[in-house]
């Protein structure tokens, strides 16, 4: 809970469940993204 905003609080449950698997679908593909760089710079 301490990731999100405090105007989250008063979001329905499913949009909370919703904005989270958003940011953490997006910080997943930012390292995966960094990864992939870096493999191809090492490689």
């Amino acid at each position: 809970m301490w990731l999100m905003p405090a105007d989250m609080v008063r979001d329905p449950l499913s949009e909370r469940v919703i904005q989270a698997g958003s940011r953490w679908a997006g910080i997943a593909s930012f390292v995966v993204a960094l990864g992939a760089v870096l493999l191809w710079l090492l490689g």
